[in-house]
């Protein structure tokens, strides 16, 4: 035999106070728990800026701070505008998560 309710006895059924439930500072755990995950993924997102930044710094010439080198050769312009690029979105990523 099925029980089937109709509507009225859904919504006395709905309209009913939920009977409090104590949870034995779970949910304080699980926040907890939440934060340091969020702690985490921002030292990964810094750890890796900083890695990316070392990298360009130690790759990077330092004949590309010279703007009548950057004119004359496009390839290295480009570099430049990714090096002064990179910590920029970097930051956005890391300010975002």
């Amino acid at each position: 035999m099925t029980n089937i309710l109709d509507d009225t006895d859904l919504d006395a059924l709905l309209a009913k106070p939920l009977v409090g439930v104590s949870d034995d500072e779970f949910t304080s755990r699980l926040m907890e728990r939440l934060a340091k995950k969020k702690r985490a993924s921002q030292y990964v997102l810094a750890g890796t800026f900083l890695a990316a930044t070392l990298g360009f710094v130690l790759v990077f010439p330092f004949s590309a701070f010279d703007l009548s080198a950057l004119q004359g050769n496009p390839d290295l312009a480009l570099e430049a505008a990714m090096a002064a690029l990179l910590p920029i979105i970097s930051f956005g990523l890391i300010a975002d998560s």
